[in-house]
Parts: C-alpha cells; structure tokens; sequence
C-alpha cells in the first residue's frame, strides 16, 4: 500500500495535478488506511478501545453530541420536518427531553458555551439557542452552511463542510478569525462533526471512519484516530449511517461517539498505538 501511494504521488506530480487539483490528492490520500496515512505523514495513529456501549435511537439522524455541566447528553439531530434536539440519559441512553425544530430547518453542530446551548441549522441561516432547560431563546444570524460546532477559548468554531473551521463570536456569530485544516501540505474537506478535547479540535470527514485531532492554532493534523472497528460494531449500514456524534467527557477522560441512526452509542477510551 505504501509503494502503490508513493507512485500514485510521483505520478501525479509528474503531471502537475498536485498543484493544479489538489483536492483531487486529497481525495486519493484519504482512500487509504488510517494506519497508512499516520505513517507517511508522520502523526501518531490512536485506537478506540469500547468500554460502554448503550441504546440509541435508530431514528436520530446525528448531528452534533454534547455532554453538559449538568452530566447530561445532549444530541443534535438533522433532516427537515425531523430535527430535534435532544437530552439522552449517559446511564441507559434514554430520551428524557426532546424538542422539534419547525419543520423546514435541518438541525446541525451543537456546542455549550457559557450557560446556553448553540444549536446550528444547515442552509436556513440560522443558529438556535436554547437555555439549560431547552427553552429557545433569541436566534442568531449565520451565513454559511452550518456543519459542525464546538467552543475554543471563548469562541464557537464550526466547520461548514470545507477543509476550514471559522472562530465565532458567541454573541453575534460575526466572524474572528478562520484556520485552514492540513495534513502536511495538504488541505481536508469534508471537516464535519467538531470537539474540543484537551485544547485539540477533534473532527470527522464526511463520510470517513477516522476522526482527525487538529491543532486549533494553526490547522494542522496532530493525529488521527482510527474509528473503524468501531464502525464495523454497526453490522446493517446504509450509504447515510456514517459516524457522526463526539463528545468528550472530561472527568474520566473518555469519549461519546455515535453515528447518524445507529442503534448504538459507545463510550470508548483513546490509546497511542
């Protein structure tokens, strides 16, 4: 597999297409294997060990996954006329709370920050908020696709799809500054679900089963994680059953992951390969 990249590179450089599609390497590279790619690009490859898995609900289109100061799951889900925002019990997965969207929005990224949840939509212009008890509260303006969410320093941080994730001013949602997600020299699209662990951004491509660790400073890949056997764990999968959903539970230092109408949501643990 290496030999077959690196001839696939020496041609595609040959040729120019490095430099005049890019995204076309992009897309190569990321066809390879998570083990392959941490390899050549010299980033550690981190493993997901299971240590819990609980029920989730099949009719969650996952969007966004939150674990709250209040020791609660909340979840984000998407589809128009089905987009929900949910708060699930982290003993059994139980829905406890549930609250509709109107039916023309199609729930996004969901972060925390600062008392209130943000919750964004994907082309209707909109950020909702809601208070700890899921009361709406005044909406924001948003003038991108809205993708991902998750809090830095103050800031929100959403990804739009692209390979670059936007630095937000809470109170507005005006733009403070944008980063562009590399590995090496190249960029990412595809930046979907976001969360911050440990002052690293955590996010999945669109339609991968790895998970990127990103440096929020300067966008560049400080490691990847590989989520495929989690993914296997899902044994009846759709085109549109792919993993989306992290949050990270601090206190014991584990994450929640989960993807769009899984049957199951895993608590896992990180190891270094």
């Amino acid at each position: 597999m290496q030999s077959s990249l690196r001839r696939i590179g020496s041609l595609l450089r040959w040729y120019g297409l490095l430099v005049c599609f890019p995204l076309l390497w992009t897309s190569i590279v990321l066809a390879v294997q998570p083990a392959v790619l941490a390899e050549q690009f010299g980033v550690p490859l981190l493993q997901l060990e299971v240590v819990e898995s609980l029920p989730h609900a099949t009719d969650a289109f996952t969007q966004g996954l939150v674990l709250a100061p209040d020791g609660y799951l909340y979840e984000s889900t998407g589809l128009a006329g089905f987009s929900t925002l949910r708060r699930l019990s982290p003993d059994n997965g139980e829905i406890l709370l549930r609250r509709e969207l109107p039916s023309d929005y199609f729930g996004e990224g969901l972060a925390w920050l600062e008392g209130c949840f943000y919750q964004l939509t994907w082309q209707n212009g909109i950020v909702l908020r809601w208070d700890a008890q899921l009361e709406p509260l005044p909406e924001l303006c948003n003038y991108s696709a809205g993708w991902g969410l998750t809090v830095y320093e103050g800031l929100l941080v959403q990804s739009d799809g692209s390979h670059r994730l936007f630095f937000r001013d809470p109170n507005d949602f005006s733009l403070i500054y944008q980063v562009e997600v590399k590995l090496g020299n190249l960029p990412l699209p595809g930046l979907n679900e976001l969360e911050l662990v440990e002052g690293q951004i955590l996010a999945n491509i669109y339609g991968e089963d790895f998970i990127l660790r990103i440096s929020p400073e300067d966008g560049q890949v400080t490691g990847i994680i590989d989520a495929g056997p989690l993914v296997e764990l899902i044994p009846t999968r759709g085109k549109e059953q792919i993993l989306n959903g992290i949050a990270w539970d601090a206190q014991r230092k584990l994450l929640w992951l989960t993807g769009k109408n899984w049957p199951h949501l895993f608590l896992v643990r990180l190891r270094a390969e």
